[in-house]
């Protein structure tokens, strides 16, 4: 038989939790009220509250998952950590909902993303290989693997300067940034051959086994984006611009953890012969993220024909919010230069996206996507120390 004091503290209990159904009503209410507008310190406030009355063992994975991405948000690093590894502690079966066994395979890759804004690279490591093996991490989307996880590792190697670990990481993840670090470092050809080394095989076979034509095999080649990059550099070498704007084009969405668009960095390089297309492709019935893409060219410019010519196009036609965005993005990386930029860009631009998004952004966050969500983001390139060529890497 159960004693007074513990039938007193499981009445306690009942009498102090909610229904499931009222535990799922509120979370989803704190998460559309609080969370999605971006008042974190009030979501957080509000889940634990609901925590604390809830004992439905799923719906506490959920609550205790969007705790920890609340204080993520919040900068509250060590309490995200926390709060990860006590949802981790909790049991769930396989016939749990969908939720929050996602949710539970997710907290430890977060409490790498918890530990990297911190800064504590070597303890995000740990817990992003630790739950890559734990859950067997690998995502697709429509049947294509989807290497966003090895790019994370990889950005949090170089981090730790392991740079020669980060590489085929970079590779796998048929990631532009790895071109750009070659660049860096002078070694464009070396990344040829890797590139080279891994196509050609792909290629060959394509023509062997199925006639192909070698236009129709570098079709399905694994490093099509690397190839792309390598393209865009002999294009600069070449004094191409437009189909360098093409390739600017090509890869304006391709921004996930800060990427660079590594044509528009070209075109900003060379603006004083770029300009003139520049002015003629304005002229086109463009999109909203074509237009972005010749907005960032002209300000990582700082040309000041270029500026000029920014200005009128802003005044003219307003800034999307998504362009508003990368503007802020390109220019912060300017310092005060840029600060004094984007204050006359913001005078210029009547739809007021500019300056809206600016005062979101006053915290000086650069961890946070276009969606407000928290992201590990590429290092600034420098200068790349000395990379390994085909023969070096890694079998």
């Amino acid at each position: 038989m159960l004693s007074s004091l513990a039938r007193t503290a499981i009445l306690a209990l009942v009498l102090c939790s909610i229904s499931l159904g009222q535990s799922r009503s509120r979370l989803d209410e704190i998460t559309q009220t609080y969370f999605n507008q971006g008042q974190y310190a009030q979501a957080a406030d509000a889940y634990e509250k609901l925590l604390d009355k809830t004992a439905d063992a799923p719906t506490r994975v959920e609550i205790g998952f969007n705790l920890g991405k609340a204080f993520q948000m919040l900068r509250e690093y060590d309490k995200s950590v926390e709060s990860f590894k006590e949802l981790l502690l909790m049991n769930i079966d396989k016939d749990a909902p969908v939720e929050a066994q996602s949710d539970y395979r997710q907290a430890l890759w977060e409490i790498g993303n918890s530990f990297f804004g911190q800064g504590d690279y070597a303890m995000a490591l740990e817990a992003y290989r630790t739950s890559r093996e734990k859950f067997s991490r690998r995502r697709e989307s429509c049947g294509i693997r989807d290497f966003r996880n090895e790019t994370v590792e990889g950005i949090t190697l170089e981090r730790l300067g392991r740079f020669n670990e980060a590489i085929p990481l970079y590779l796998k993840a048929d990631d532009t940034h790895l071109a750009e670090l070659y660049y860096s470092s002078g070694q464009l050809e070396d990344l040829r051959d890797i590139v080279s080394a891994i196509n050609e095989p792909v290629i060959a076979e394509g023509m062997r086994k199925y006639a192909w034509t070698r236009e129709k095999s570098v079709e399905g080649i694994p490093l099509r984006n690397l190839k792309a990059a390598l393209d865009i550099y002999d294009a600069e070498k070449a004094e191409a611009w437009s189909p360098l704007i093409g390739a600017a084009y090509q890869f304006a969405n391709s921004r996930e953890f800060g990427r660079n668009n590594i044509a528009v960095s070209v075109l900003a390089r060379h603006m004083d012969k770029a300009l003139p297309l520049l002015k003629e492709e304005v002229r086109k019935q463009l999109s909203n993220g074509d237009i972005g893409v010749i907005y960032e060219a002209l300000a990582s410019s700082q040309n000041p024909e270029a500026m000029k010519f920014l200005i009128e196009l802003i005044q003219k036609n307003g800034i999307h919010w998504d362009n508003a965005l990368i503007l802020i993005c390109t220019l912060d990386r300017a310092g005060d230069k840029g600060k004094v930029i984007l204050d006359g860009l913001e005078t210029a631009d009547k739809t007021h996206n500019l300056g809206i998004a600016r005062s979101q952004q006053r915290e000086g966050r650069d961890d946070r996507d276009r969606f407000g969500r928290f992201e590990v983001k590429f290092p600034v390139i420098e200068m790349a120390p000395r990379l390994p060529r085909k023969d070096e890497l890694p079998k």
